[in-house]
């Protein structure tokens, strides 16, 4: 259950989606398009794990509460979460015409 509260983010950021995204024009070269969209996977791979891993141990704790067992916490207790967005950016150019590129937005949130 606690997992639909995040499926939207997971649909977002699952790296599959990251070739979907990314189309022609965003980044200079064949060569660079891949690198870079290699590297956006596997930030946001590694994003979906750490978070799948911190989903886990909040389910853990909430069955141990409701059977009253022990629980053992993480040695870190933080959970970070570091992915990386292809989103669409509006720039004005002259007065009347905008032009639309995608952008890559890094962000990192801690749990």
């Amino acid at each position: 259950r606690t997992r639909l509260l995040v499926q939207p983010f997971l649909l977002k950021c699952h790296p599959d989606m990251i070739v979907a995204q990314s189309h022609d024009g965003i980044f200079f070269d064949d060569e660079e398009r891949m690198q870079l969209s290699q590297t956006i996977k596997d930030a946001n791979l590694e994003a979906i794990q750490n978070l799948n891993m911190y989903l886990d141990t909040v389910q853990s704790i909430l069955e141990a509460i409701t059977s009253y067992t022990s629980v053992r916490l993480p040695d870190n207790n933080k959970v970070l979460v570091d992915f990386i967005l292809l989103v669409e950016d509006s720039r004005k150019k002259g007065v009347k015409k905008r032009r639309k590129a995608l952008v890559m937005s890094r962000r990192k949130i801690e749990l």
